[in-house]
C-alpha cells in the first residue's frame, strides 16, 4: 500500500519540536517534493488556467485588466483557489472576463500596482521613511527565521535607533 500526503508544515521541525510524531514521519518521508506556492510563480497563472479550462471543458478570455489583477492577486488558497476561481467562471458561462468578474474583485478597494503603492507609501511617509524601512526590515527578517515580532518589539528597535514610530 502506499500513501500520498500533503502538508504546508514543517514535518521535520515539527518533529524536532515533539508536535509530530518521529516514527509517522519516517513512515511518510519516502519521496519528499517540494512544490512553491502559486504566490512564488505567479507567471505559471496563464498555464494552469489554460489546464484548467481543458479539464472543465470551458472556454473564455481574460480582459488585460483581469489578467494584471489576477498576477496581484495573493493566492492563499494557492493552486485549489484558482481552479475554484476557473471553476466559478465556467459555470456563469462568461465568455470575456473582465476585472469585475473575478470572486476577490472589489471595485472599492485599492487595485493600483505595487509600485504606485510605494510611491503612495514614500509621499505619505516623507522624513518618516527610515522607520517604514527599519519595520519592513526586521519583519523580514523575522519571517526569514520563522519567529513572531509583535508591535512592542518592533517599537524598542525604533528608539534604539533614535527613530519616532507612533
Amino acid at each position: 500500500m502506499r500513501l500520498i500526503a500533503a502538508t504546508n508544515r514543517n514535518l521535520k521541525e515539527m518533529v524536532d519540536k515533539g508536535r509530530f510524531r518521529e516514527n509517522l514521519f519516517y513512515r511518510l518521508n519516502v519521496l519528499s517534493l517540494k512544490v512553491p506556492s502559486l504566490n512564488s510563480r505567479k507567471e505559471d497563472i496563464p498555464s494552469i488556467i489554460d489546464k484548467l479550462k481543458k479539464e472543465f471543458n470551458g472556454e473564455f478570455a481574460f480582459t488585460e485588466k483581469a489578467m494584471s489583477l489576477l498576477m496581484l492577486h495573493d493566492w492563499k488558497g494557492n493552486v485549489r483557489e484558482l481552479k475554484n476561481y476557473v471553476e466559478f467562471i465556467i459555470n456563469l458561462g462568461i465568455g470575456i472576463v473582465d476585472a469585475e468578474d473575478l470572486p476577490f474583485y472589489d471595485e472599492d478597494s485599492n487595485t493600483a500596482p505595487v509600485e504606485n503603492k510605494f510611491d503612495l507609501l514614500v509621499e505619505t511617509a516623507g522624513k518618516s521613511i527610515n522607520s517604514y524601512l527599519l519595520v519592513l526590515e526586521k519583519l523580514a527578517k523575522a519571517f526569514k527565521e520563522n519567529r513572531r515580532l509583535g508591535r512592542r518589539s518592533i517599537l524598542k528597535k525604533c528608539e534604539n535607533r533614535n527613530l519616532f514610530l507612533s
